[in-house]
C-alpha cells in the first residue's frame, strides 16, 4: 500500500490506536525521504532500494566525480570495473567497498581481500605505505614490503632495529608423526636455479647480477669482498668455489682459506702466513709403498697362467695425471699377455664393507708379445689416459691374462723376513678383472718382496708419460 494510502480493508479495520502507531510510522518514513541526513529519530527497518550519505547534499550520485559520501544499495555502484554494494567515496574515487561476492577493497583499490586471499597492489619502489606491519605505536618492528616495476621484482621480509633487543626471523616447518617437515628457501628462472640465498651487508639490490645462474649461494658487498677479493663465493651441485682473483695475497684472518688461481692451490692462513692445503705440482711417477730403488729387480716371480693376479699398494705422493704403467718381464720366449687394473678404496671409515673396491681404471687392453731372448720392460697405457689421482694410496692389480703361459715379474727378496712387511698379495681370479674387486675373501697369499712395477704420468702439459 502506497504512503498516505489509508482507504485499504486492512487499515479500517485496525483499532484507533493501531491506526494512530501506524500514521506515526509513515510520518516518520516521509520525514526520513525529506531530510536522509536526519535519522535519530527512526528506530524501525530502514527497507529500500539504497541508502545515500552525501556531504555535499546537492551530489548525491555516488557514481559523480565531485562525489564525496557514503553509498549502500543491493545493486551497488561500479568503480574500478567492479560492483560494490557498500562504498566509502573520495571525490569519485572508493576509498573502502564491499560488494555481495565477498570481496573487500580498501586504501583507494590497493588492497583486495577475497575468496583467494589477500592481495596488494604493489608501487615502483620500496615503501612503507604499501606493506604488512607490526608495530609498536608509531615502531614499525617488522613488516613485509614489495615493489616492481623497477628492474626488478622485490619482496623483503624485514625485521627492525629495537634498541637493546636482538632480530630474529624463522621460517618453520612442523609436521605430524611419520610425516615430513620441509623448511624451503627457493629461487628459480624457468627451469634453472638462481641466487637461492644471497648475503650483502647493504641495502642495495641493485647490484644483483643476472649472469650468476645456477648460483646457490651469492655473496657480495665490503665484508665479503675482504675474504674473496671482490669476486665471488659459489656453492651449486657441482660444488664450491672459493676465489681470490688469482692476487696471492694472504687472508689477513686465522682460519680463512681461498683458492688461488694463479698457483692452482687451495690455502689457510695460519695467523701467521698462507698455508698450503693442496699437494703441489703434477706427480711423474708412483712406486709401490713398499720399494727400494737400488733392489737389481732380477727374480722372476711367476704369475700362474689364466688368472694370476698380484695386487701391490701403490703410493701416489702428490697430484697425478696417470697415463699407464710399466712393469718388468723376466721371461725370454714363448707368448705372453698380460693387463693391469686400478682399484680405490672408496670408504676410509674403517668398517669390514670397505673389503670390496673399486675400479677406476685399466690397461688399454691387454699387452700381449712374445720376448726376444731376454728380460724386457713392458708399457701399457690407460683406457681413459690420462686419469687423474689425487695423492694417496691405490691399489694396483697385474694379472697374468695368457691361457698357458706363467708371466715372469721382475722382483727383489727383502734383505731380512724377520720383520718385513707385507708389500703384495697373490690370487687366481677370472679374467678379466671386474669393475670392483674383494681383497679380504679366502685364498689370498700375502707376499714381502719387492717389485719391478711402476706407474707413469703426465707433467709439463705434454701428452705422454714422463
Amino acid at each position: 500500500m502506497p504512503f498516505g494510502d489509508f482507504s485499504d480493508r486492512k487499515f479500517r479495520k485496525q483499532s484507533l490506536n493501531d491506526k494512530v502507531s501506524n500514521l506515526i510510522k509513515r510520518v516518520r518514513e516521509l520525514s526520513f525521504r525529506e531530510h536522509p541526513q536526519d535519522m535519530s529519530n527512526v528506530y524501525d527497518d530502514i527497507i529500500g532500494n539504497s541508502f545515500i550519505s552525501p556531504l555535499d547534499p546537492t551530489v548525491v550520485d555516488p557514481s559523480a566525480p565531485t562525489f564525496t559520501g557514503v553509498a549502500i544499495g543491493a545493486k551497488g555502484w561500479t568503480f574500478g570495473g567492479v560492483v560494490h554494494n557498500v562504498a566509502g567515496i573520495l571525490s569519485g574515487v572508493m576509498q573502502a567497498g564491499f560488494n555481495l561476492l565477498g570481496q573487500f577493497v580498501w586504501g583507494g583499490g590497493v588492497g583486495t581481500l577475497d575468496a583467494n586471499g589477500m592481495s596488494i597492489e604493489v608501487e615502483t619502489t620500496y615503501a612503507d605505505e604499501r606493506a604488512i606491519k607490526f608495530v609498536e605505536g608509531s615502531t614499525i618492528r617488522s613488516a613485509v614490503y614489495g615493489d616492481g616495476g623497477s628492474g626488478i621484482n622485490f619482496a623483503s621480509l624485514t625485521v627492525n632495529p629495537v634498541t637493546g633487543e636482538e632480530s630474529d626471523v624463522l621460517v618453520k616447518a612442523f609436521a605430524a608423526s611419520g610425516e615430513v617437515a620441509d623448511a624451503r628457501l627457493e629461487a628459480e628462472v624457468q627451469f634453472g636455479l638462481k641466487n637461492i640465498l644471497r648475503v650483502s651487508n647493504t641495502d642495495t639490490y641493485v647490484n644483483y647480477n643476472a649472469a650468476d645462474v645456477d648460483t646457490i649461494i651469492r655473496g657480495s658487498g665490503a665484508d665479503i669482498a675482504t675474504f674473496d677479493a671482490g669476486t665471488k663465493v659459489q656453492a651449486n651441485e657441482k660444488g664450491m668455489i672459493i676465489n681470490n682473483g688469482g692476487t696471492g695475497t694472504p687472508i689477513a684472518t686465522e682460519g680463512f682459506f681461498q683458492w688461488n688461481t694463479t698457483t692452482k692451490r687451495m690455502t689457510m692462513y695460519d695467523a701467521q702466513r698462507d698455508r698450503s692445503l693442496s699437494s703441489i705440482g703434477w706427480t711423474p711417477s708412483a712406486l709401490p709403498l713398499i720399494y727400494d730403488p737400488s733392489a737389481a729387480l732380477t727374480t722372476a716371480y711367476s704369475l700362474a697362467a689364466n688368472g694370476g693376479t698380484l695386487v701391490i699398494p701403490m703410493k701416489v705422493t702428490g697430484h697425478m695425471l696417470l697415463q699407464g704403467v710399466t712393469v718388468r718381464n723376466t721371461d725370454t720366449g714363448t707368448a705372453r699377455s698380460w693387463r693391469w687394473h686400478l682399484y680405490e678404496q672408496y670408504l676410509n671409515n674403517g668398517n669390514s664393507g670397505e673389503n670390496t673396491l673399486t675400479r677406476i681404471e685399466s690397461g688399454s687392453g691387454n699387452d700381449s708379445f712374445t720376448p726376444a731372448g731376454a728380460a724386457s720392460n713392458r708399457t701399457l697405457n690407460g683406457t681413459g689416459a690420462p686419469t687423474y689421482l689425487a695423492p694417496g694410496v691405490y691399489w694396483l692389480a697385474i694379472q697374468n691374462v695368457h691361457a698357458t703361459s706363467t708371466f715372469g715379474l721382475a722382483s727383489t727378496a727383502v734383505g731380512s723376513s724377520a720383520f718385513a712387511p707385507n708389500s703384495a698379495q697373490v690370487k687366481t681370479l677370472t679374467v678379466p678383472l671386474g669393475s670392483t674387486l674383494d681383497l679380504v675373501a679366502a685364498t689370498w697369499t700375502k707376499l714381502v718382496d719387492i717389485y719391478a712395477v711402476r706407474m707413469n704420468g703426465r707433467v709439463f702439459g705434454q701428452t705422454t708419460a714422463f
